[in-house]
């Protein structure tokens, strides 16, 4: 539901045919150009990108109404930090290259089933241990059966090209931040394709950020960045010299630009897309305890009610058992929950709208949070039937703050996994991620063990996520973010992936796992205290990894985790006493 198809806003000053014609005549010189250049300009853009991301976060801030409250931090999360993490993975690559060798995987692989095997893709050094012990994150790829087989297809811009050259046109979503400019470094780095990042005018503000943070490869010649209205983004993708088209936007979009390119007998070959999910979220009946629900209850909260809403891995339908106990006791607490955040100002246009369609379909439902009268809701929706075939919930991804439930008549954990996936895959709209909740007392038992990697397996999603938010493998950098749909087909949630760093090829999907219960509590849970300097803090760590930095990182989770508990509030730029006295400490050292 991001149509950045319907592009309004100022109309750029360059010209899109001399951008398009300059941009073309380089890409045979992009393609040729070495390793090292490249490693160069990536690193360039790396400090560039770090000494911009407190203005871009700031901007952002404002231009969502957000102000001085904790959710400021998810400004940091969905910008600079993801951005950082990204180009410095893309810096880890590229070095390997630049020696003549394909990027070093993570860890040994692993069989899977079928001709699958898996890959490690998280814990690149032993910073990313420290920071993520409990996570683990690996890609299952195709076709492969050993290491030779996965490191042949590695980075084949690099060691193998096509000669397929040319332009990409990337239409950049205007929800996160970090979309436009990491689907733009995608193209330029691992594709090797000259590109016209062109704006949605929904965060066109951020041009001059952006100019700032790509400004190494668009002194190269091999990258402008845009603004425009609807009339220049129908121009440039309807142009033959765009060889190829990148869209982060909604179906409508990606059939908009399906029809003009046709229509002007373009092939859309190549061109790639990420069109937005229904995620569902399987709730695995447990016996668990008073502070596991609220835990959960607060997890789910997270999913659902970050950036209002408006993101394309957002919870948007909890599967639940009618026979689970403690079904409605979780409710209550998720109810509670969402009541206690503050509702939001709905910044995305069309917003509004598509929430007011809810409402009337399910009048029913509970809205939850109080806010300023330009702020909406938090809709939930409970006991929806799941045979009901009408149900628009069910069809379309609804671009906003709603959380809905489906109650399914499963007896047992295993008979709730197996049957879950069965209703996923069939009724809901939508291949890019998934997740699953599930207690490690009901993993012991073995038929839930063996129903759960039957569940994993089985779920037909580009991202599978167990006892975590699929939306941390997009902010991973390492972890690619697509569709489930497969090389080179064109699924519902779109065709090819992102943030693929370690530049695989032939990727069937990738799955997050993490513990039932996180300690200390994630910095994305919306009731934390204040997280903004942490996520301040992170990103100044990822893009260049210190003891020290990592020390900061720590200091500043120690603190949040001390005023959430308390209850205190403060200014987000104000650390406690004994904070600043051990920063102070740990600068001494």
């Amino acid at each position: 539901m991001r149509d950045v198809g319907a592009m309004r806003g100022p109309q750029i000053a360059s010209d899109s045919d001399s951008v398009l014609g300059m941009l073309s005549l380089r890409a045979s010189d992009w393609d040729a150009t070495s390793v090292q250049t490249v490693l160069a300009l990536v690193r360039e853009s790396l400090t560039a990108t770090a000494s911009v991301a407190a203005e871009w976060t700031e901007l952002c801030v404002e231009a969502k109404r957000i102000g001085n409250s904790p959710a400021a931090v998810e400004e940091w999360a969905l910008g600079p930090l993801p951005t950082v993490r990204f180009l410095r993975l893309l810096e880890r690559s590229l070095c390997d290259i630049s020696r003549g060798f394909r990027p070093r995987l993570f860890g040994p692989p692993r069989s899977g089933p079928g001709s699958s095997i898996r890959v490690p893709v998280l814990h690149s050094d032993v910073y990313d241990r420290l920071l993520f012990p409990d996570l683990s994150a690996e890609v299952w790829l195709r076709g492969c059966q050993s290491i030779d087989d996965i490191t042949s297809s590695q980075a084949v811009a690099y060691f193998s090209p096509s000669g397929d050259l040319g332009t990409t046109v990337v239409l950049g979503a205007g929800n996160v931040s970090a979309i436009a400019i990491t689907d733009a470094l995608e193209l330029l780095v691992v594709q090797r394709r000259t590109v016209v990042l062109k704006l949605s005018p929904v965060n066109d503000y951020l041009e001059p950020v952006f100019a700032r943070a790509l400004a190494p490869f668009i002194r190269h010649g091999v990258l402008v960045v845009q603004r425009g209205d609807a009339e220049t983004g129908a121009r440039l993708v309807s142009d033959p010299r765009a060889r190829r088209i990148h869209v982060t936007g909604s179906s409508a979009t990606w059939n908009a630009v399906t029809e003009a390119r046709v229509g002007a007998g373009i092939s859309m070959d190549g061109s790639t897309a990420e069109l937005g999910n229904i995620t569902p979220v399987i709730i695995v009946p447990g016996s668990w305890s008073r502070s596991q629900l609220r835990y959960q209850a607060e997890h789910i909260a997270a999913m659902a009610v970050n950036n209002v809403g408006l993101n394309c891995a957002a919870a948007r339908i909890l599967v639940t058992s009618r026979n689970w106990p403690q079904r409605e006791e979780f409710l209550g607490y998720l109810a509670d929950t969402l009541r206690e955040r503050d509702a939001r100002h709905l910044y995305y246009p069309g917003a509004e709208r598509r929430m007011a369609d809810v409402l009337d379909r399910h009048p029913a439902a509970q809205r939850l949070g109080a806010g300023a009268s330009d702020s909406s809701p938090w809709i939930l929706i409970t006991g929806l039937d799941a045979t009901d075939t009408d149900e628009p919930l069910f069809r379309e991804e609804f671009f906003g703050p709603v959380l809905a439930e489906v109650v399914l008549g499963t007896e047992s954990a295993e008979h709730h996994l197996y049957t879950s996936v069965e209703w996923v895959n069939g009724q809901l709209w939508g291949d890019l991620c998934a997740a699953i909740i599930i207690d490690a007392k009901s993993t012991r038992r073995r038929p839930v063990r063996n129903a759960l990697e039957s569940a994993v397996s089985e779920l037909r999603y580009g991202t599978v996520a167990v006892n975590h938010w699929p939306a941390i493998t997009y902010a991973l950098g390492s972890a690619p973010w697509g569709a489930w749909g497969g090389a080179g087909s064109l699924s519902q949630s779109g065709v090819g992936f992102v943030h693929n760093s370690q530049m695989f090829s032939d990727i069937e999907k990738v799955v997050l796992r993490g513990p039932f219960r996180s300690h200390p509590k994630p910095i994305w849970f919306p009731g934390h205290g204040d997280a903004y300097e942490i996520g301040r803090r992170l990103t100044a760590f990822q893009a260049r990894p210190s003891l020290r930095g990592l020390g900061a990182v720590m200091l500043a989770v120690i603190g949040a985790v001390l005023f959430s508990r308390s209850g205190v509030a403060r200014p987000r730029t104000i650390l406690p006493r004994v904070i600043r006295r051990r920063r102070d400490q740990l600068r001494r050292l």
